[in-house]
């Protein structure tokens, strides 16, 4: 419920999250730079209660402690935070992992981008899903929609009100909204 009650806080959006990402992102890199990222939340007028979170999750995901993470995590695990429904969450952290744009997302994408998810939620304090727990939400989503994969990937924008519902989901993201 951490995240939840975060997420009535969080003023950041979807539009603002993807801008953040274009102008911290150099030089076709996918990291992001301490240095980029605090200059891209100054040109997008990010909210400072907004970038206090931010601070905090930049340091959980600087594995290394050089001052750069990996993008696709980082802004997946924020995602996770707006103040949206689950579906929509989901939709702008998958949205995130989709560097083409073109709707389709490899199995294992997916899965990194709710590992990532999970780990904003744990990190604020909710509940930890498993990698076990992760795989097979993710595996039986590619087995029940397997008809309708394209070259072994997910048109995962046809699918977000399914993963949303699938009982795994619904045990630790679910109950992360103040929506119902």
């Amino acid at each position: 419920m951490n995240v939840a009650v975060i997420s009535q806080v969080y003023q950041s959006n979807r539009q603002e999250l993807l801008a953040l990402k274009k102008k911290a992102e150099k030089d076709g890199k996918k990291t992001i730079h301490r240095e980029g990222w605090e200059a891209a939340e100054v040109a997008c007028s990010v909210d400072e209660s907004d970038r206090d979170i931010h601070e905090r999750l930049f340091t959980l995901y600087d594995k290394r402690g050089n001052d750069e993470v990996p993008s696709k995590p980082f802004l997946s695990g924020l995602a996770t935070i707006t103040n949206n429904t689950l579906e929509e969450r989901i939709h702008i952290a998958l949205e995130i992992w989709d560097e083409k744009g073109s709707g389709y997302l490899s199995q294992e994408d997916v899965q990194s981008c709710f590992v990532s998810m999970a780990k904003t939620c744990e990190y604020f304090g909710d509940d930890r899903m498993d990698f076990e727990q992760l795989e097979e939400l993710v595996q039986s989503m590619f087995d029940t929609f397997d008809a309708d994969l394209v070259d072994l990937k997910m048109k995962y924008r046809d699918r977000i009100a399914d993963f949303a519902v699938h009982p795994i989901m619904e045990i630790y993201l679910g109950r992360q909204t103040m929506d119902g």
